[in-house]
């Protein structure tokens, strides 16, 4: 894929030069929940952008626009586009936003930015079906708020907003909008700093974490992941499981058999020795890949359930390899070596909320070819194995970056 920069930046025309009136330069919408909602003038400086109009904007000029923050004082807003070229073909996308003339008024104060076209929702502009991008002002540096599919750069009265994979086609650009209001302080949970204990995008626990990025084979986050999140003991609510198997309760893990169908008594992945110390040490970032095998080769069962789970707002759930659950086994009793994947969870003490059992990996064992998989016991912790219809306990993990 090829991209072309197509971004021209000329100064707002004024004066006797200035397209339109007066009296169509500003707008106001009053919004009860913020107060003033900055809409884009009526007329727009050249730019072409104006509240229902149904013609292109033209990117790279100034925008002038007024958010509730900034009393009398003008900001100017001006889009730049970018040409994605693919297989011969491409069109111009919305890349980035810069707004300047920022008052010191709007510090302490986050600034929301929006794009509609000829209807009331807001464009999808970047990310996973973002529409909307938040930046925070503290007086004298601009910062990212929510989110992600976007960075933010500025100086002490501009700011840049760029985006990583633009969505929006510029012919569909027709309005922007500015408001400013309370700032939303950030957390893991919704795009700020994350660390081991907190709470992770999927909602769940954050178990490991990297200084540097780690690969996880077929996930999402693919070689830029930095974390790993394991699910709450009440994820099984509401899943469907088979005879012999449980949806689990407040306080125990859904008990699920490894697999049912052609993965029951042949192998799914590649990966299957019956060396224990090998695969604590090796399997580390195999778990999505082999949980996606197992949800291909079985009808029912963990691999199925858990790659097929929706919980969080995510669906990137896995379950995880030998190494993985060696990981989490290391940060659920507080055992030493976190992140040495030789080393052998060990000591502590293990949580009352983790049943003193077994529970599955997604690593296959090689004591029965092609019928056994390993399970790790988190009461004295240790590698087990046993035959892939045994209903072991559960625990979804995920990576994200």
């Amino acid at each position: 894929m090829v991209e072309y920069e197509d971004s021209f930046w000329d100064d707002p025309v004024i004066g006797d030069e200035k397209k339109g009136t007066r009296s169509s330069l500003w707008k106001r919408v009053s919004v009860a929940s913020i107060g003033i909602f900055a809409l884009i003038a009526g007329q727009t400086f050249a730019a072409n952008i104006n509240i229902g109009n149904s013609g292109p904007a033209e990117f790279g000029q100034g925008i002038q626009v007024m958010a509730a923050c900034s009393g009398n004082d003008v900001l100017t807003l001006k889009p730049s586009a970018q040409f994605v070229n693919v297989s011969n073909a491409g069109s111009y996308y919305l890349k980035s936003i810069v707004v300047t003339d920022v008052p010191v008024s709007c510090a302490g104060l986050d600034f929301t930015l929006k794009v509609f076209g000829d209807t009331g929702t807001a464009l999808t502009t970047h990310g996973s079906n973002q529409s909307q991008s938040v930046v925070y002002f503290d007086g004298s540096t601009f910062t990212k708020g929510p989110g992600s599919g976007y960075s933010v750069t500025g100086t002490s009265s501009s700011f840049t907003v760029t985006f990583t994979d633009p969505l929006a086609l510029t012919s569909q650009a027709k309005k922007f909008t500015i408001e400013s209001g309370g700032h939303t302080v950030l957390t893991c949970l919704n795009g700020g700093t994350c660390a081991v204990g907190d709470t992770g995008p999927g909602g769940g626990k954050i178990f490991f974490a990297s200084s540097s990025t780690f690969t996880v084979s077929g996930a999402p986050c693919g070689s830029s992941c930095k974390f790993l999140e394991y699910a709450p003991v009440s994820w099984g609510n509401g899943i469907t499981v088979q005879s012999g198997e449980s949806t689990g309760t407040a306080s125990d893990w859904p008990a699920l058999k490894w697999c049912t169908g052609t993965g029951y008594t042949n192998y799914v992945t590649s990966v299957h020795t019956t060396d224990r110390n090998w695969v604590r040490a090796n399997t580390f970032g195999l778990g999505y890949s082999a949980t996606e095998a197992m949800a291909n080769n079985c009808t029912s069962g963990a691999g199925k359930v858990v790659f097929d789970l929706v919980y969080g707002g995510v669906s990137d759930w896995f379950l995880p390899s030998v190494s993985e659950m060696n990981e989490l086994c290391k940060y659920v009793r507080g055992s030493a070596g976190q992140g040495t994947f030789s080393t052998a969870c060990a000591g502590g003490t293990l949580p009352s909320i983790f049943p003193n059992t077994h529970y599955w990996t997604s690593t296959e064992s090689d004591e029965t070819p092609g019928g056994a998989a390993y399970l790790f016991f988190l009461g004295s912790p240790n590698i087990d194995d046993d035959l892939k219809g045994y209903a072991g306990r559960i625990i979804p993990i995920r990576a994200f970056s």
